[in-house]
C-alpha cells in the first residue's frame, strides 16, 4: 500500500482545496468535483494516493504554512 500524497478537503468558507503533503503543489476550487479531477491528474489517476476529508472538515493550514515558511528561508 502505498502512502497518501494528496489531501482534498473543505475549508471554512466551502472552498474545496487540494495540497500534497510535500507543501509542493495544491489548489483552491469552487467544487469538489473539480478539486478530485485535479488531484487525480497530479497522482496519475491513482486514487490510493488521495485522500478525500469528511464533509464539514475545516483545513487548518497552520502546519503547511510552516513547510512554505522554511522553503523560503
Amino acid at each position: 500500500m502505498k502512502a497518501v500524497r494528496f489531501v482534498v478537503e473543505q475549508d471554512d468558507c466551502a472552498n474545496w482545496i487540494v495540497h500534497d503533503k510535500l507543501g509542493v503543489i495544491g489548489g483552491i476550487f469552487i467544487s469538489k468535483a473539480a478539486a478530485l479531477q485535479f488531484a487525480r491528474g497530479e497522482a496519475c489517476r491513482n486514487m490510493a494516493l488521495i485522500l478525500v476529508a469528511d464533509e464539514g472538515v475545516i483545513v487548518d493550514f497552520t502546519e503547511i504554512r510552516h513547510v512554505s515558511d522554511r522553503r523560503a528561508a
